[in-house]
């Protein structure tokens, strides 16, 4: 449960708790056993401590510069106070509406905490916090965004395909060269490529440097030449090189829908079909992106 107050100053802390207490207690027909509160002089003054004396209230005091113990309520109100400034903004409304908009957060994260116990009674599953990884995906949650990346997933590639440590190149394809379904044929383990081109194409879930490239390699997937072979370890060297990538989304960035796309015009010489992309972002990560012939 959470109970907002607003003060002007932190001299108002005191009476503010009388009335908290009266109040917690005449609704829940229950006692304040104790009080737990960081070492704030609103805290210590001697009137408070004589009240909370007189009725048996219990006084705890955090260690300071311990997150687990100090940090909690300010963890608790960053939350309340991101979520009120999100709907403020996205209303366009100006700080006179600050107070409306905390009561309405925390009624806010009341019902999101309903309904996380709820799901956790239907249904076999438990709260286990902010995601850090899913799928082979991580994500890293900051003060002032999120960043994911695979970095562990392209270690796991590259050491896979013995490439680990290797060369890292600038570029993940040769400038200008041509890659053709009838090249030079040399025997390679289809199988081999084929897996290499399917983990390359799931590292473009953050790497969208990558994903021409990819895109080309897979369309040789069914007849693999010692070319196309060559070519995807190339890749391979590329994201040596780069294995700590990602995409950031940031808090605080402007919101602005920018669009980039070009295309190739009748580049891939098989069929003279154009290979064509795009990659949408709004000021800050990514959100969108495709290569398509």
């Amino acid at each position: 449960m959470i109970w907002v107050y607003f003060m002007r100053e932190r001299s108002e802390v005191f009476t503010i708790f009388k009335r908290f207490k009266s109040m917690v207690e005449k609704q829940s027909g229950h006692h304040i056993k104790s009080l737990r509160n960081d070492n704030g002089k609103e805290y210590s003054s001697k009137e408070f401590d004589n009240f909370c004396e007189e009725e048996g209230v219990e006084r705890q005091l955090t260690v300071g510069y311990t997150s687990q113990q100090n940090g909690v309520s300010e963890r608790k109100n960053q939350t309340v106070m991101e979520m009120a400034k999100s709907m403020m903004h996205e209303k366009g409304l100006s700080k006179n509406f600050s107070a409306e908009a905390v009561y309405i957060a925390v009624n806010y994260e009341i019902m999101i905490e309903e309904f996380r116990n709820d799901m956790m009674e239907r249904y076999e599953m438990s709260d286990m916090g902010l995601l850090n990884h899913f799928l082979g995906i991580e994500f890293y949650q900051v003060e002032d965004g999120v960043f994911i990346s695979q970095k562990k997933y392209t270690e796991n590639i590259l050491m896979k395909f013995g490439m680990s440590g290797c060369k890292p190149m600038a570029t993940p394809l040769v400038v200008n060269e041509n890659l053709q379904r009838k090249m030079e044929r040399k025997e390679v383990d289809g199988s081999l490529y084929r897996s290499l081109v399917g983990n390359l194409l799931y590292l473009i879930a953050t790497r969208l440097n990558i994903m021409y490239a990819a895109s080309l390699l897979s369309s040789f997937m069914n007849n693999p030449s010692q070319n196309h072979l060559g070519a995807a370890k190339r890749v391979l060297r590329y994201i040596q090189g780069i294995t700590s990538y990602g995409i950031k989304y940031c808090k605080y960035s402007t919101v602005k829908l920018f669009g980039f796309c070009d295309s190739d015009w009748g580049g891939y010489t098989d069929d003279m079909k154009s290979t064509s992309g795009y990659a949408l972002s709004l000021g800050f990560g990514v959100f969108s992106w495709s290569s398509k012939k």
